[in-house]
């Protein structure tokens, strides 16, 4: 692959896309309230130069070799509050929790970079630009073209659905209404004391 093809795929590492991923990776390192500016600056040359130690061969890569360098340095300034002499027992163990939490994010980070770069970089698929055809339109049948029948208007001009007209309830597999609900009811209760003889 010659270098002019190279520089053309979307996800190789230019110029560009490493002084962004670095950009990232300084806002995204925790300084000391009383640092000075050598002091951020020492940080942020230690932290490029862990990124590139780490080897990131695309931007996916790249992205992920900056969650694990600005993790390490957030496990480190946890550490380092925790260390606080003037700072209460509560804050201590709160700052130790986050930097055993980070760690083990951290673990799980480097493994996913190690078996990332185990494989060869991957090919960026190459999308169809073809233009979908249109869906071809049902024919039109006789039927369809029919009138529909129109529903029986009932006396008065009311017709159910509009305002103020009630339609009439479906009472299939629904509960029955209070007066169908008593007569069945006085059924059962007449069939059942014809089946008990009274007392003698």
């Amino acid at each position: 692959m010659t270098p002019q093809a190279a520089a053309t795929q979307p996800n190789q590492l230019d110029s560009n896309a490493v002084a962004a991923v670095i950009r990232t990776l300084v806002d995204s390192i925790p300084h000391h309230a009383s640092a000075g500016q050598e002091e951020k600056l020492a940080q942020c040359r230690n932290a490029r130069s862990m990124l590139a130690g780490l080897r990131p061969r695309d931007v996916g890569e790249a992205m992920l070799a900056v969650r694990i360098v600005a993790t390490e340095f957030h496990i480190v300034d946890n550490y380092r509050r925790a260390a606080e002499a003037d700072l209460p027992d509560n804050l201590k163990l709160r700052y130790r929790g986050s930097a055993a939490a980070l760690t083990r994010s951290l673990g799980v980070m480097q493994r996913e970079l190690v078996a990332r770069q185990a494989h060869p970089l991957p090919q960026p698929a190459v999308l169809n630009a073809a233009q979908p055809t249109a869906r071809p339109e049902p024919a039109k049948t006789a039927a369809a073209d029919a009138p529909r029948p129109q529903a029986p208007v009932p006396q008065g001009g009311a017709v159910a659905g509009q305002r103020g007209v009630e339609a009439p309830r479906r009472t299939v597999g629904g509960p029955l209404p209070g007066d169908q609900m008593e007569r069945l009811a006085a059924r059962v209760q007449a069939m059942t004391e014809e089946k008990i003889p009274a007392a003698a």
